[in-house]
């Protein structure tokens, strides 16, 4: 299955936040999930998404599992922490 996203830079998202937001996450036959795209909410209302280009490190805790993710956010390469709780199935965003 392909995935089109179209990433439109006349937007000016705040990746710096801490909220929940939706991801796409590729996921392998044995449990093991990555993300691959981030889809923020922009303050007009409009949707944005943004590919997650690397994954530096993950780290597994007792009710979540973190990922450090490299990404391009309005042409500036940046880190976000995207945490993934498994007991309620919400991804959250940390810069």
């Amino acid at each position: 299955m392909q995935f089109n996203y179209s990433f439109k830079k006349t937007h000016n998202i705040d990746c710096c936040i801490d909220h929940p937001v939706a991801v796409v996450a590729n996921y392998a036959s044995d449990g093991r999930f990555i993300p691959a795209y981030i889809r923020f909410v922009c303050e007009d209302g409009s949707e944005q998404t943004i590919k997650v280009t690397a994954i530096k490190y993950i780290k597994d805790k007792l009710d979540r599992t973190v990922f450090c993710c490299a990404v391009v956010c309005s042409d500036q390469r940046m880190e976000v922490m995207l945490t993934y709780y498994i007991d309620n199935h919400i991804w959250v965003i940390e810069c």
